[in-house]
């Protein structure tokens, strides 16, 4: 597998990027592809789409979701959460993990590059 484009997440008014999909756990649960067909694919981007996050008063809530790649601009957050510009993301409850620092090492899979340390959450 390739490298993957990561989520994005602000917190505390910075940006990071993740190692986790939290929105996966939601999918899963849903089983059929909520998303408009065809999905344009990318080997960097086999989720198809790119999720964006925050952090605000201690609870995670999804923000944005553009397809991946960009190309693919009728994929949006109101494919899974209609007329919503936040969603509170109940259904995850997994860790939460960034990578920060300078990268140590490239691995061309996943999210699988080395970097000086992780951020968990």
């Amino acid at each position: 597998m390739t490298a993957q484009i990561r989520e994005i997440l602000y917190y505390n008014g910075e940006k990071y990027f993740l190692s986790s999909e939290p929105l996966k756990p939601l999918l899963e649960i849903i089983g059929d592809n909520p998303f408009p067909k065809p999905i344009v694919c990318s080997t960097a981007c086999w989720r198809g789409y790119v999720g964006t996050w925050e952090i605000f008063e201690d609870k995670f809530f999804l923000v944005g979701l553009k397809g991946c790649p960009e190309e693919n601009k009728e994929l949006s957050l109101d494919n899974l959460f209609p007329n919503q510009d936040k969603v509170f993301a109940e259904w995850f409850t997994g860790e939460i993990i960034i990578p920060q620092g300078k990268m140590l090492h490239y691995e061309h899979m996943g999210y699988m590059s080395i970097f000086e340390r992780d951020l968990f959450f």
